[in-house]
């Protein structure tokens, strides 16, 4: 789930296939393995002191086939849950600094993403909703905040019943696990997402419009950046 599949071919040539996670395209033909160019996705945690809540950092590449990639998420999933309130809100916190921090890598970004759409012939509408301004990349980190300011839902028991037979029943929310999201080149969404995901304990598949490729990973690198202050380190 969450991952997006798009197929090509040419004349007299097999057909190759694309994966996209939101910051990366995965492509392979026959008999090949994905081969990850640019990925977004978290690597294995390993040791008792890992906190691995974020992808691989810049220039970092690997081989994963899409069954690795779940499994990762899973794995990644597994630490979110060991996480109490006050750490997933300096998370937030702290990646809310920083995408302002980051602000003017994500405009370059986004601006190389505009661009490149308007010379493709992207409407006005769908331009509006790729375009970022401070002020915009300033909600999104509003944002993040409001979520920490929520009451933290996992563990929340919605009610509890007593049977004839002495059993006590009730209902507890829980993380789902792992997540994907499709959506459209609206950059603001990944910081959206990652909020609500983290926040609720759960790991996040991201695929966001390839129109805003460029947006996407330097939102993405300011996210992990944030995390990384918050202590909660990637191996």
């Amino acid at each position: 789930a969450g991952i997006h599949c798009r197929h090509t071919r040419e004349p007299e040539k097999q057909p190759e296939s694309y994966f996209h996670t939101g910051t990366g395209w995965f492509r392979y033909g026959p008999g090949e393995e994905i081969r990850r160019n640019k990925g977004s996705l978290g690597p294995k945690p390993q040791g008792k002191s890992d906190r691995a809540v974020h992808g691989p950092q810049k220039g970092e590449e690997s081989a994963m086939t899409l069954t690795e990639m779940g499994r990762r998420a899973k794995d990644v999933s597994r630490v979110l849950n060991t996480l109490g309130s006050r750490e997933k809100n300096m998370g937030l916190e702290e990646a809310a600094r920083a995408l302002l921090d980051s602000e003017e890598e994500i405009l370059t970004g986004n601006r190389e993403d505009y661009e490149r759409a308007e010379a493709g012939g992207m409407s006005q509408g769908l331009l509006d909703r790729l375009k970022l301004t401070p002020a915009r990349i300033q909600a999104m980190a509003d944002g993040l905040l409001q979520v920490a300011a929520l009451d933290d839902p996992v563990g929340e028991v919605l009610s509890m019943k007593l049977r004839p037979n002495g059993l006590q029943i009730g209902q507890k929310r829980v993380p789902l696990g792992v997540i994907g999201m499709i959506y459209e080149a609206r950059p603001n969404v990944t910081a959206d997402a990652f909020g609500l995901c983290f926040k609720s304990g759960n790991a996040v598949i991201l695929k966001g419009g390839s129109d805003a490729l460029q947006s996407n990973k330097a939102i993405v690198q300011a996210l992990r950046t944030g995390l990384v202050r918050a202590g909660l380190h990637s191996h």
